[in-house]
């Protein structure tokens, strides 16, 4: 059968509804989720429950035998898959979600299968005893599992927040944490206002401590998506977030494969199925594997510390080319020029950029580039413009260049404040940080402490990179 590629993100989690399987139940569990996938058309019959061969993740799915490279090794159907469109069609969130008019409750896809899923995992009105995808229920991990995502969980233990203080003194790390746990906080003030009301108001009576219960599945079900959806897997699909029972049982692999869309042979539009290609021969009772973040261009590649944020692990196995990153923004403001035409010019300068005034501009500084990125170097020098420096770069049709000696001062001098602080902000040296790995420390805290080893060195390599770009400023024969 043909297949078609898509561009997608598999984020990993498990969930658990109304009936629940004990550790020693979960090989015969996912059994029987397989068998559902069989009964149902998908491809499952050279897979097998085994071990991980990763430490720490768990289960995992092994070949029974052997497949070449370009093989698909595992699928499912179509109608086993969880979307925005099966989460907006349910009873329960038509009455207690949707029933808010946008103004009062915006419900994006993401948020629409976040809060099906609750509903699912909590089995508030017993529907849920008979739903259709009771065996993908029970496949997924228990309300109390821990994610190890650190915007959500590590402030409850007494290890996860000694973890944290490490990770908020990386500068764009806490940067990120903060950001993320103020969009937490504001959908759950907004929910707690409108549909966690609406289901405690119907069901209190019969279901104790609901409120909490609800807050609890909440935080759970987002988890759930954080990690284990996929974004858009294809374009005949609904949603930005959407659940694949089975394939996301698979563990990432910088080397696996992304998700295929399975066409049948004489309708090639029409898709019938997602699955996992091999992108190498496999061998039997071998690991399948899939990537969370496949590129479809090395610029596209997600950096190791989204995929932490996103998934909580750092992928740090074999030999991954992910890049270590740091964000840096900052406000894009201009001055407003006495002639028109100068204004204009830099407004458009800016907007081949996707840049104007009042955003704020973020870049990704990677570690181990070898000098800044253009992008940075450009929206800068536009920036601290003067109408003669706007003139010059209208003349060349870019800022591609330094545009004068005073221009590229203050760019240079701008970049070099605000990293400055940074690294201020971080209260070890790198050798400090180093020892304390060497020593041994806990999971969440060798993960914190490589995350701001890395950010300090995209500091000092930023500084670095500065003082060249200065020392060539002033040797310039036309910016003296």
């Amino acid at each position: 059968m043909p297949t078609h590629h898509c561009t997608t993100l598999l984020f990993l989690f498990l969930l658990q509804p109304p009936i629940v399987a004990h550790a020693a139940d979960r090989t015969e569990v996912i059994n029987d989720l397989l068998s559902w996938a069989k009964d149902e058309g998908g491809i499952v019959d050279n897979i097998k429950v085994g071990n991980s061969s990763i430490n720490g993740a768990g289960r995992a799915l092994n070949l029974v035998a052997p497949r070449s490279e370009g093989s698909v090794l595992v699928s499912v159907p179509l109608n086993m898959l969880v979307t925005d469109n099966v989460a907006r069609a349910d009873p329960t969130m038509i009455k207690h979600v949707l029933s808010f008019p946008p103004e009062v409750l915006a419900i994006d896809s993401c948020m629409a299968v976040t809060l099906f899923l609750m509903l699912e995992q909590l089995n508030i009105t017993g529907l849920s005893s008979h739903s259709k995808w009771l065996r993908y229920w029970n496949s997924l991990p228990p309300l109390d599992h821990r994610f190890n995502l650190p915007q959500l969980e590590w402030n409850s233990t007494e290890q996860g927040r000694a973890a944290l203080d490490v990770l908020l003194s990386s500068p764009s790390m806490a940067q990120r944490l903060h950001k993320e746990r103020s969009l937490h906080d504001k959908s759950m003030e907004k929910l707690q206002d409108t549909v966690f009301f609406s289901l405690n108001k119907a069901y209190s009576s019969t279901v104790p401590n609901l409120m909490k219960k609800l807050k609890q599945a909440f935080v759970w079900s987002k988890s759930v998506i954080l990690t284990r959806s996929w974004t858009k897997p294809h374009s005949s699909i609904a949603g930005e977030c959407t659940m694949v029972p089975i394939l996301d049982l698979l563990n990432h692999d910088d080397q696996g494969g992304g998700l295929i869309a399975v066409a049948f042979d004489d309708q090639p539009g029409l898709i019938h199925s997602f699955g996992v290609l091999a992108t190498k021969d496999v061998g039997t009772d071998e690991e399948v594997f899939d990537s969370y973040d496949p590129p479809t261009s090395p610029n596209q590649i997600k950096c190791v510390q989204d995929m932490f944020v996103g998934f909580g692990f750092l992928p740090l196995r074999g030999s991954s080319n992910r890049p270590w990153c740091f964000n840096l923004m900052f406000p894009i403001k201009t001055m407003t020029f006495a002639t028109p035409a100068a204004n204009m010019a830099q407004l458009l300068q800016l907007k081949q950029w996707n840049a104007k005034r009042g955003d704020l501009f973020t870049i990704q500084l990677k570690e181990g580039d070898k000098t800044l990125p253009s992008s940075l170097l450009v929206v800068l020098r536009l920036c601290v413009s003067d109408e003669k420096d706007i003139a010059l770069a209208q003349r060349r049709g870019n800022a591609l260049a330094p545009l004068s000696l005073r221009n590229e001062r203050k760019v240079l001098a701008t970049i070099w404040t605000v990293m400055s602080k940074n690294l201020a902000h971080i209260p070890s040296s790198g050798g400090q940080d180093q020892r304390q790995l060497d020593e041994g420390v806990n999971d969440q805290m060798a993960i914190a402490l490589r995350i701001r080893i890395h950010e300090r060195n995209i500091c000092v390599q930023t500084l670095d990179q500065i003082k060249e770009l200065w020392l060539h400023a002033m040797l310039l024969k036309e910016l003296v």
